[in-house]
């Protein structure tokens, strides 16, 4: 039923939240640039930069499997990111560098565009779900996926985090909502 129906997709919503990450963006990248000399989105250079600055390797570094074989990778994803930002061991300018990293790996932000685009000319959202799509025959996604937005650290009023965004008004927005 619910993808029959489909649900809702506030098109202004998405529209203007992109308006305000692009801002956002631009307000902080060249902040990044004074630091670091790099562009925020080039991750192996970063993780070199953080190095060179004196963050050991060690702490940029997890094992993964490649051809079933295990083997270490320098990464900054978002879960070295997390812990990074509260390592009391990181001066407050490479916590800088990382939280404005952070900012601009946002994959969820990239998922305004996959509703919008999968949305009928009503910004109707239908047939996203499907059942039976992993091998324990559970539900998953289709296209866009809601299901797999962030949930933890969401504004507490989102109806003002919801209209502040409208506004497009990204000094407002960046008032009210520091981080």
């Amino acid at each position: 039923r619910l993808n029959r129906e489909g649900m809702q997709i506030d098109i202004d919503l998405i529209d203007a939240a992109e308006e305000i990450y692009d801002k956002h963006k631009e307000v902080l990248k060249p902040r990044f640039k004074k630091l670091t000399r790099l562009e925020p989105t080039q991750v192996s250079k970063v993780i070199q930069w953080l190095i060179k600055d004196g963050v050991p390797e060690k702490k940029l570094t997890k094992v993964v499997m490649e051809k079933g074989v295990p083997t270490k990778k320098r990464t900054i994803d978002s879960a070295t990111i997390e812990k990074l930002l509260v390592d009391d061991e990181l001066t407050d300018t490479q916590k800088e560098v990382v939280s404005i990293r952070k900012a601009f790996s946002k994959s969820s932000v990239a998922k305004f565009q996959a509703f919008k685009n999968l949305s009928d000319t009503n910004g109707v959202l239908r047939d996203y779900l499907v059942y039976g799509r992993a091998v324990t025959m559970r539900w998953g996604g289709n296209g866009a996926q809601p299901q797999n937005l962030p949930s933890r650290g969401c504004a507490k009023n989102q109806d003002l985090l919801v209209r502040l965004i409208k506004t497009r008004d990204y000094g407002l927005l960046s008032m009210v909502y520091p981080d």
